[in-house]
């Protein structure tokens, strides 16, 4: 019986060590790219019960800083996963060696210490918040293998979520703004990860 809670344990290790995250890059390699985002006139399409209105088109080159999987909430069966997305000095290992940062609630937080490099008035500039909505399984196969520290480069529309009985679910549509309404919902129709 130790061996096999031995074997367990150390299987739990391995995950949690090697599994969970991403190899960091190195100190001061950075994603210098701004994501990109180019107005839209598009009609509507249906997705299960939703209706998607397109804002905009969109394309971000930046690092996984936390990733969320939602099960049980009322947008998890379009939007399973929430990004916490860095480029600039907010995808830069040494930057970040002074956060501290998690998600919960469709919420993306962080901390940060007094040494922090950044300015304060950069973090949600060079940062954000993005509720993942894969176009289809093959998207949503590469979202939930995406790990903390991963580059990624994804393309699609910022959205407006529509479904009866539920308020709309309308993307940010700048990068500088904080708090409720400052995420991004994006509907993913490409996707891929880079190396540094």
């Amino acid at each position: 019986m130790k061996k096999v809670l031995l074997a367990i344990a150390l299987l739990v290790a391995v995950w949690w060590i090697f599994l969970r995250e991403a190899p960091a890059p190195a100190p001061g390699v950075r994603i210098e790219a701004v994501p990109q985002q180019t107005a839209v006139n598009l009609p509507p399409w249906s997705f299960q019960d939703y209706e998607i209105l397109p804002l905009a088109r969109y394309k971000i080159k930046a690092r996984v800083l936390s990733k969320k999987h939602y099960f049980f909430d009322d947008r998890a069966d379009i939007a399973p996963f929430d990004l916490a997305l860095g480029w600039k000095g907010m995808s830069d290992t040494e930057v970040l060696g002074h956060f501290s940062i998690s998600q919960t609630g469709r919420w993306y937080e962080y901390l940060y210490d007094s040494q922090c490099p950044l300015p304060a008035n950069e973090i949600a500039v060079q940062s954000a918040n993005v509720h993942c909505l894969p176009a289809n399984d093959e998207i949503r196969s590469a979202l939930k293998s995406l790990r903390r520290n991963a580059l990624v480069e994804m393309e699609g529309y910022l959205v407006e979520v529509r479904k009866p009985g539920l308020p709309p679910w309308r993307s940010s549509l700048v990068r500088d703004d904080e708090g409720s309404g400052a995420c991004e919902a994006l509907w993913i129709d490409a996707i891929q990860e880079f190396s540094p």
